[in-house]
């Protein structure tokens, strides 16, 4: 049996393995990504809430002079 040079098809498979590898390192980072954004985008609409809500708590005090008291 003759000998046959497996070098190419050894850089082939090399070369598929450092594709699927960056590949796999690409999609990774992508979802390091959008979970960053995400985070920072909640944590925004959380603070941004909350500001909104101490404003409606100091128009709630101003007004309370104004709203009638039910008597139970």
């Amino acid at each position: 049996m003759p000998l046959i040079n497996l070098i190419h098809e050894q850089r082939l498979l090399v070369r598929q393995r450092e594709q699927k590898v960056r590949i796999l390192m690409l999609a990774t980072l992508s979802i390091g990504v959008f979970a960053f954004l995400a985070t920072g985008f909640n944590l925004f609409n959380a603070a941004r809430f909350q500001v909104m809500v101490g404003s409606l708590e100091a128009k709630k005090k101003s007004l309370e002079p104004r709203i009638p008291r039910r008597q139970g």
